[in-house]
Order: structure tokens, then C-alpha cells, then sequence
């Protein structure tokens, strides 16, 4: 039964939960033995009841029955006979076919944080108020600034050059065949030269590893040419220094009944598991593991705030930014008075920016089997200042009732943002015009004069649509894309040949939900004057600029509000179901391909699902997802098959169609996923469930 274990593994994400049984009480896990000041932690569990649950299912066994897969399964079996006819190979290959049955994790310690923070710096995201330090007294070149940055980087985070902490466990039954094996690879390896008094035993917290410590000396760091990156000569030795000095240990071994792969920088970074001091459990991020701990949990994940802080942007990482333009300021050949003015204004952008950033938080996972899949939560820490879950998603009604699928959400409305961007606006192009009339001869000023005195009112005007009627029109701040595919067609595009079957085709609509309808028509109707208007003054400047006439859309009224659209030019090669359209009605707008489509999104139609996150869509919310996959699978079959039997030699045909049906109908095992994201007690929790069934 090994090779059905390795091709279980391959359509595990299709089917991985048929036939699952009923949950049972959480079985011990790695979860135990994490330190608390883990970067990364992340364990799958009851891997094997899973796998098994797949084997059993009619949609694997159909796969199995198909040629191709016997005969990769009988050339597989072959192989493993001839490679286990040795009873060691025997042994070996049960130990790694078997490995994580119960349990697989993979453990970042907190040596990962240090490694991302350099990797930040590295990239020059990160020190660039010293670069701008470096600039400003002549030190670099703007060419120069790439490697500056990276010097600079090594120069003062030395600290930071070490092997992060990584451990991969594997809980296992047989400890002896285990620890037989590491003694085969023991007498295996220490025959390697270049291992060669660096393998030996050690014992590391409590458990038996076979370790290869390498350190930095052996390698070849002088090689490098540093003095291409140098700022200034002698930069690069405390570095080298620190290279030769770090270590790199590759640990193999057994501990708290894990077998144990390492890559630290001592033995210690394993030591740390199961060991003294406070645990991840402890942890605030973790409580909601109480709520799981009587699931049977498939899955448990662990980020650290820190490693989220370090990876995203910081309010200094904005500081530095504005000293490094203010910087690239100081050298531009302009007049003292503008420099001050702008850099005066970059600080205020930055402060502007700085209120938008997220303050981030830790974040945790926790997903379960169920009789019929996965269901879990996760629990995100950070606080983002645009979510909003104060209401629920009545867009959940306009996505047409049964669609494929869709992902919609809702934001904050800040009023402020738009009067924000368009006082940025107005400062860079305040400075670009008082640089330019000191520059521009006196015709070219006049010109210029003359271009703005037409173009400024139209811009006043283009900022009142958007600022005063569009954006507070869409102050509900819903949003929702939607695909589906219930339009057919013989014949879509008229270079292509007709076909016997109606072929469907995926449809796209985007919905936004108004708060005012009437604001949001004027809007749009101003826009279209708008160009109009622009168009002529811009001819009247002139005459190579064309002026458009941008005509009223034909409107159609139907249930839900009213469609609008252009007609597209005659002899266009599209079926003519494809039409371009908008729609508006009492609380929503939306943008379709088809009027069907726009109809039956602008028309209120309850959502109903049996997936737990969205059988309530009475709930108060700040996003949802949903996917019926075996929809999708139907909207892609009648493709596959209209492209074997145009592509395909006729002689295969029939054979290809049974291979690719069986494929089809195993991909419909799995019956499609759902979300539901929400705040709670000030945590973001999403709310999700996968289900599979075996038919």
C-alpha cells in the first residue's frame, strides 16, 4: 500500500477529506513543545487517516483504474521491489513512506526575525536615512546607491549574520528502525572527506542526533569583491570576519518521539523544543485553542507579531524614505527657497501616509476535519484601518443567487482620503510650477499661462465630480466581483469555427453598492460632459487635438433599475449576447459583459448555502468568499471536450474522453470552499470551510 500512500499525496487537495469520519478528540501534537518566542510554527496532523480516507474513496479508485496510472503504479511497484529487496532499503523506505502518518511540523525559531530584518535592510528598504547621511556629505554616488545600501546593511547588522533556526519533525511509531537509519547514514557519510572530523553524536535536549557542524572559515568569502561594494576601504573585513565565524549544523535524530531534520546554527536551535521557559500556548495569540482543542484538528499555524512588523511597512521605514528624497533634494539644482518648501511638504505626505498604515499583530490557525472536510478559523492580531465589519454584506444579495463564485467585501469610507491625494496633488504640482516659471522663457510662460487659464477650471471641475458626488455616492463601501457561466453559444467568435453543442462561458461582473443612486447617476453623467468639454477647449488651444462627442448611453429599464450601454461597432466578431454593460439600481452599480448577467445581479435574489461560514448572511461582516467548484468544472467540460475532438487524432479521441470524464468527475469530488471574515473582541476572524464528497 506504500505507492497508494505516495499517489495519495498528489491529489490530496482534491479529495483529501472523502469519506472522512465523524471528529474525535485532539491527539497530543508538537504544539507542546514550541517555545514561546517562535517566529514560525506550523503541524499537519492525522496525515495518514486522511490519506486513507482517499484511498477509500470511489473517486481515487476511478483515478486508478484508468491505464495511464495503472501503469505508473505497476513501473513504481517494480522499482520499490527491486529497491527493497534489501531488507535495510526495506526498512528505510516503510520509515519514510510512514513518516508523519500522525504528525508533520516545521518550526522557525526566533533567530528567523533577525533574518528577515537583514533581508529588509539588504533590499534597501530599511537604512535609507543613513544612505541619504552618506549622500549629503559626498561619501556615494547616486549611482553608487545599490551598493551603499547593501554595505551598509552588513556594516551595521553584523549581528545579524547567522543560520536562522529551522526544525522539521516527524512524529513516527519505531524509534529503533529510526535510530538504525541514522546509524546507516552515520557510516554512509562518515566516509565524505569533507566531513571528515566535523560528524559525530550528540546529545541535544534530551534526545539522539547525528550532527555536521560546517563553519563560515571553510568557505571561500575572499573571493568576493567586496571592494566593489566598499564605502570606504576596510568596510568588508569585520564582515568577513563574522562570515568565517558563524556556523551551519545539520542535525538528524530522535526527540520526544519526532524524528528530526535541523538546520541551525548550534545544535541548541533543536534544543530550545521541549525545553525549559514559557510555551507558544502561552501565548495571547493562541487562546483560541481552547476553543479547538476537542476538534480533530488537521492543521495549527503560528506567525509572530514581530516577523509581520518586520516584513511590512514601518511609520521609520516612511521617516527614512522622506530623509532620503530630502537628501536627493539637497543636491538638485534648485533655488534654497524651493528646497525648503518641499521638504517641508515631504514631511507632510510622510505624516499623511503614516496615519494609513496598519499596525500589525501576530496571527494563529486552527482547521479541523468534519464529516464531510475542513473547517477552521484564523485569527489575525493586526488592526487594519479600513476594515469594516459594522453591517452584513448586503451585496450577498446581488451576486445572482447561485453563482460560481465571488469575493466580496467592505471598506471604511474615509472622506478624508481623496482631499488627502489631491492636496498631495496640488503640492507637487505647486512646486513643478513655481520651478518652471523661474526656468521657462518669458514666450513659453505665457504659453503656459495660457494652457492653464482653460485647463484649471476643467480640473476644479473633473475634482468637485469625484470629490463631492462620485465618492460619497460610494460611501457604503461594498464591493463584490462575481463569475459565473450561464451564457452559451455555438459560435462566441466568428474567426472561430462553429461548433454542434452550446459552449458556456464564464462571466465577469463587478458590484458596487451605492449610497446614493442619484448622486452616483450625476456623477456619471458629469464625467461624460466632462470629457466632452475638455475635448472641445483642448481643440480650441489646438487643432491637432481632436474633439469627441461622447453621446447619452441607451438605457433599458428592467427589474432592479436600469441598464446602460453603447452599442458595439457593426461587424464586430463577438456573439452578440457580449455586450458591455452597466447597471444601476436603489443601493447598487455594476459592470457586466452581458445584460443576462447585469439582470441577474441588479435584482435582489437571496444567497442560501449549506457552508456554514455564509448560512447566515444575516451576520455582520467585513468580507466573504464562496467557490462551487463542480459549477466550474461544468462551465470548463464541454471546452476540454470540444478541444479533443478538434485536436485530438480520431482514433484516440474516444479514449482521451473517457481518461479526461473520469479526471472531470474526480475533480467534482471536491464541492467548493467559503469564508466569512469578521471583527471580534477587536481580532479579525475568518471563518472558513472546504467540503468534498465522494460520489
Amino acid at each position: 500500500m506504500a505507492h497508494h500512500r505516495i499517489l495519495a499525496g498528489a491529489f490530496v487537495l482534491l479529495a483529501v477529506a472523502l469519506g472522512m469520519p465523524s471528529p474525535a478528540a485532539a491527539a497530543d501534537s508538537s504544539l507542546a513543545l514550541i517555545p514561546a518566542d517562535a517566529t514560525y510554527y506550523s503541524t499537519s496532523l492525522h496525515n495518514r487517516e486522511q490519506f486513507d480516507a482517499l484511498l477509500k474513496s470511489k473517486a481515487y479508485q476511478r483515478l486508478t483504474e484508468l491505464p495511464p496510472v495503472k501503469q505508473a503504479l505497476a513501473q513504481f511497484e517494480a522499482q520499490k521491489k527491486r529497491f527493497t529487496e534489501d531488507k535495510e532499503n526495506a526498512e528505510l523506505f516503510e520509515l519514510l513512506t510512514g513518516a508523519g502518518d500522525e504528525e508533520v511540523f516545521v518550526y522557525g525559531g526566533d533567530t528567523w526575525n533577525g533574518f528577515f530584518e537583514l533581508f529588509m535592510e539588504l533590499t534597501g528598504s530599511r537604512n535609507l536615512s543613513k544612505v541619504a547621511d552618506l549622500l549629503r556629505n559626498g561619501d556615494i554616488a547616486i549611482t553608487e546607491l545599490q551598493n551603499a545600501q547593501i554595505m551598509l546593511a552588513l556594516k551595521e547588522h553584523t549581528d545579524l549574520l547567522r543560520v536562522p533556526d529551522l526544525v522539521i519533525g516527524f512524529k513516527i511509531k519505531d524509534a529503533k528502525a529510526a535510530e538504525r537509519q541514522i546509524a546507516r547514514l552515520e557510516k554512509f557519510a562518515g566516509g565524505n572527506p569533507m566531513l571528515k572530523g566535523r560528524l559525530k553524536r550528540e546529545s541535544v535536549g534530551g534526545g539522539n542526533f547525528l550532527t555536521a557542524q560546517v563553519d563560515g572559515s571553510v568557505l571561500p568569502w575572499d573571493r568576493i569583491p567586496w571592494s566593489d561594494i566598499e564605502i570606504k576601504k576596510g568596510d568588508s573585513k569585520p564582515i568577513v570576519k563574522k562570515l568565517q565565524e558563524m556556523t551551519l549544523t545539520v542535525s538528524v535524530g530522535i526527540k520526544d518521539g519526532y524524528l528530526m531534520f535541523g538546520v541551525t546554527s548550534t545544535p541548541e536551535g533543536i534544543a530550545k523544543l521541549g525545553g525549559k521557559g514559557p510555551k507558544l500556548t502561552e501565548r495571547p495569540e493562541m487562546k483560541p485553542y481552547a476553543k479547538f482543542s476537542d476538534k480533530k484538528l488537521a492543521s495549527i499555524s503560528y506567525v509572530s507579531k514581530a516577523v509581520r512588523e518586520t516584513l511590512s511597512t514601518r511609520p521609520k521605514d516612511l521617516d527614512d524614505l522622506g530623509a532620503f528624497f530630502a537628501a536627493l533634494l539637497e543636491s538638485a539644482p534648485l533655488p534654497e527657497e524651493n528646497k525648503k518648501a518641499i521638504a517641508k511638504d515631504l514631511k507632510e505626505v510622510m505624516s499623511d501616509l503614516k496615519k494609513e498604515l496598519p499596525v500589525m499583530g501576530g496571527a494563529a490557525s486552527f482547521h479541523y476535519l468534519t464529516g464531510r472536510g475542513y473547517e477552521g478559523y484564523d485569527f489575525d492580531y493586526s488592526k487594519y484601518p479600513s476594515t469594516d465589519s459594522s453591517k452584513p454584506l448586503s451585496l450577498l444579495e446581488h451576486v445572482g443567487g447561485s453563482p460560481i463564485g465571488f469575493v466580496v467585501e467592505r471598506t471604511k469610507y474615509n472622506p478624508n482620503a481623496y482631499p488627502t491625494l489631491v492636496k498631495w496633488l496640488k503640492m507637487a504640482y505647486g512646486h513643478i510650477e513655481a520651478i518652471a516659471l523661474q526656468t521657462l522663457p518669458e514666450p513659453s510662460q505665457d504659453q503656459y499661462k495660457a494652457v492653464t487659464k482653460v485647463l484649471f477650471p476643467l480640473l476644479q471641475k473633473l475634482d468637485d465630480l469625484t470629490g463631492k458626488k462620485l465618492l460619497p455616492s460610494l460611501a457604503d463601501g461594498q464591493s463584490a466581483f462575481v463569475l459565473d457561466a450561464k451564457w452559451k453559444s455555438k459560435h462566441w467568435y466568428k474567426d472561430l469555427p462553429a461548433t454542434d453543442k452550446e459552449l458556456p462561458m464564464l462571466e465577469l461582473g463587478v458590484v458596487l453598492g451605492v449610497s446614493d443612486a442619484r448622486m452616483f447617476a450625476e456623477a456619471l453623467e458629469g464625467y461624460r460632459e466632462w470629457v466632452n468639454d475638455a475635448s472641445a477647449e483642448l481643440n480650441r488651444l489646438n487643432r491637432n487635438i481632436p474633439a469627441v462627442n461622447i453621446p447619452k448611453p441607451e438605457t433599458e429599464k428592467v427589474k432592479g433599475g436600469t441598464l446602460a450601454h453603447y452599442p458595439l461597432p457593426r461587424g464586430n466578431p463577438f456573439d452578440p449576447q457580449f455586450l458591455p454593460v452597466g447597471g444601476l439600481g436603489e443601493d447598487v452599480a455594476l459592470f457586466c459583459l452581458s445584460k443576462g448577467h447585469a439582470e441577474r445581479l441588479l435584482t435582489k435574489t437571496p444567497f442560501k448555502s449549506s457552508f456554514k461560514p455564509l448560512a447566515d448572511t444575516s451576520r455582520k461582516l467585513s468580507s466573504s468568499s464562496y467557490l462551487d467548484f463542480p459549477a466550474f468544472v461544468d462551465a470548463v467540460a464541454p471546452w476540454v471536450e470540444h478541444a479533443i475532438e478538434t485536436s485530438a487524432p480520431p482514433r484516440e479521441r474516444g479514449t482521451i474522453k473517457e481518461h479526461a470524464e473520469v479526471v472531470l468527475g474526480v475533480l467534482k469530488a471536491y464541492r467548493g470552499s467559503a469564508s466569512a471574515t469578521y471583527l471580534e473582541e477587536g481580532v479579525l476572524v475568518t471563518h472558513s470551510e472546504s467540503v468534498f464528497e465522494d460520489k
